[in-house]
C-alpha cells in the first residue's frame, strides 16, 4: 500500500485543478486570515512575540522575509510563527471541522513568507497550495477526531504541521521525495495540548504548527531525510494520536472532491469565539431583538456534548477565557444584543450585569445532538416581566450552506484593519487579496502586508 506521505505528495505534484467554486472559497478564506492577523496585532501578545523574535530593519542574506504586519524582516520560519500566532489572537479565524482545525491561520502567513525563497509565485499558485493542504487536513481529521480532540490534544499544532508542509512544500515545488521527507519531519513536531484554551498559548500552537510545518519544507528542500513511513509506522503518527485504534488504509482519497466544499470543509466566523460558540451568539442575538432587550431572569441552552468540549470555562476570568464560556456569550449576546472584538476586554468581563446573567445560565445536554459538530442549540430566555423567547440555531451563519456573505466578510475585514491600519489601507489590501486567485506576485503581496 502506498503510504500516506507518498499519496499525498503525488497529488500535490499531480495536475489537479480545482474548480471555481472551490477556489473560490479559498479567497474568502485567504482574505478573512489576513483581516484576522491585523487585528491580531492590536493583542497584548503581539508585543511580547516580537521581543523574542530576531527582527532586523534591513534585509540581510537570502532567507529573510517580511514580518507580517510590521515593516521589519526577519527569517520566513520565524514570519510564519508570527503571523500565524497573531491570525490567531482573537480565535476569530476560519476552522475546517473534520479537522477541527484552523487552515487558514496556519496555511496563510507560511505560504507569504515562504515567498520569500520562492519570488516568482503567484497568488494563483498559493490558492493552489493552500488547497491542497486543506485536503490533508480534513482527511486526516476524519480520520483521527473526535477521538483525538477528547483525549485533550488540540488538533490545531496535531494535525497542522504536516498540512503546513505540504502546502508549503507545494508552493515551492518541491518533489515527491522531498515532499515526502517534509511530511514526516513535521509530523514529528506535532502536538499541543487543550488545557490551554483560553490562554495565549493556544494562538501559540498555530504559530508553532506554521514554524514546523515550512521549516520542514525548507529542510526537506535542502536534502533532509525523514521515514517515509511517519505516518503508519508502529511507532509513528496515527499510533500516537490515534491510540493505536485507526487504520491507514480507512484515509480518503485526495482528490476525489474538494475538501473545501465539503460540509465543514471551511466554516468563516461572523463572532470573535470559539466556533462552538458561534451558533449560541447567533440565538441570543435573536433572543435580544425579540424581547425588546428585555433583562432575562433566566436562560437555558440545550445543546449536545460536542459543544462543550472546546466550551472549557464557566465564569471567565480573563478575556479570553469569555472565547470559550459558552453562558458568557450568551450572556453578551443577550445584554449587548452583538458580540464584537471589544465583547472580550477585561471592562466586559468584570462588567457586573454581565456576571450576575453568567450565573443564571443553565445549560442542558440534548442526547439527540450528541453527534452534531455543527454545535447546533436551542437557547431559551424568560424575562423579569415573565415572557417567554426561544430561538433555535442549527448550525451557524458562516457554515456550509450558510456562506458568508461579502459584505459581512467586507466589514469583518475593517472591524479587524480598525487600529491597526488607517481606512485607506485596509480597502488597498482587502481588495488585494480578493484578486489573489490571479498572477499576482505573492512577493508582493507580502510585502504590502508588511508595509501595513
Amino acid at each position: 500500500m502506498v503510504g500516506i506521505a507518498q499519496r499525498f505528495a503525488r497529488f500535490a505534484g499531480s495536475d489537479i485543478d480545482f474548480p471555481v467554486a472551490a477556489r473560490s472559497l479559498a479567497v474568502d478564506g485567504i482574505t478573512d486570515a489576513i483581516g484576522c492577523m491585523l487585528a491580531g496585532a492590536r493583542e497584548p501578545l503581539a508585543q511580547k512575540l516580537r521581543a523574542i523574535v530576531p527582527i532586523v530593519s534591513e534585509p540581510q542574506g537570502l532567507l529573510i522575509a517580511p514580518c507580517p504586519v510590521w515593516g521589519d524582516w526577519t527569517s520566513p520560519a520565524d514570519a510564519a510563527f508570527l503571523g500565524a500566532t497573531l491570525d490567531h489572537a482573537l480565535d476569530y479565524d476560519d476552522v475546517n471541522h473534520p479537522g477541527m482545525t484552523h487552515p487558514s491561520t496556519i496555511m496563510v502567513p507560511t505560504l507569504l513568507a515562504a515567498s520569500a525563497v520562492a519570488p516568482k509565485a503567484t497568488g494563483r499558485d498559493l490558492v493552489r497550495a493552500y488547497l491542497i493542504g486543506i485536503e490533508l487536513l480534513g482527511k486526516l481529521g476524519a480520520l483521527l477526531n473526535p477521538a483525538l480532540f477528547e483525549r485533550g490534544w488540540h488538533p490545531t499544532p496535531t494535525l497542522g504541521p504536516p498540512v503546513v508542509a505540504l502546502a508549503a512544500s507545494t508552493f515551492l515545488g518541491l518533489d515527491e521525495p522531498q515532499t515526502v521527507a517534509a511530511l514526516g519531519l513535521a509530523a514529528t513536531g506535532s502536538g499541543g495540548l487543550r488545557a490551554n484554551f483560553g490562554t495565549m498559548t493556544k494562538p501559540y500552537h498555530a504559530g508553532q504548527a506554521a514554524r514546523t510545518g515550512l521549516t520542514a519544507a525548507l529542510l526537506a528542500r535542502k536534502g533532509y531525510t525523514s521515514s517515509p513511513e511517519a505516518f503508519e509506522h508502529r511507532y509513528g503518527y496515527l499510533t500516537l494520536f490515534g491510540g493505536g485504534k485507526v487504520n491507514a488504509a480507512a484515509m480518503g482519497a485526495p482528490g476525489s472532491a474538494p475538501e473545501i466544499l465539503s460540509p465543514r470543509g471551511l466554516d468563516i466566523k461572523p463572532y470573535p469565539a470559539c466556533a462552538a460558540g458561534q451558533p449560541v451568539i447567533e440565538a441570543g442575538i435573536v433572543l435580544h431583538r425579540q424581547s425588546g432587550g428585555a433583562t432575562v431572569r433566566r436562560a437555558t441552552i440545550r445543546t449536545g456534548a460536542p459543544t462543550l468540549m472546546p466550551m472549557i470555562h464557566r465564569q471567565p476570568a480573563e478575556p479570553l477565557e469569555g472565547k470559550f464560556s459558552l453562558p458568557f456569550c450568551l450572556a453578551a449576546a443577550l445584554i449587548d444584543g452583538e458580540v464584537k472584538i471589544d465583547t472580550f476586554t477585561a471592562g466586559r468581563i468584570a462588567d457586573p450585569a454581565l456576571r450576575a446573567l453568567v450565573d443564571r445560565v443553565d445549560i442542558e445536554i440534548d442526547p439527540t445532538r450528541n453527534d452534531d459538530f455543527y454545535f447546533g442549540v436551542s437557547v431559551t430566555i424568560e424575562t423579569e416581566d415573565g415572557a417567554r423567547f426561544s430561538h433555535t440555531v442549527p448550525r451557524a451563519l458562516g457554515t456550509s450552506n450558510r456562506r458568508l456573505p461579502e459584505a459581512i466578510l467586507a466589514q469583518k475585514f475593517r472591524d479587524c484593519a480598525h487600529g491597526t491600519v488607517d481606512p485607506v489601507r485596509a480597502e488597498r489590501l482587502w481588495r488585494a487579496f480578493r484578486t489573489i486567485d490571479s498572477d499576482v506576485s505573492v512577493a508582493t503581496l507580502a510585502a504590502l502586508l508588511a508595509g501595513a
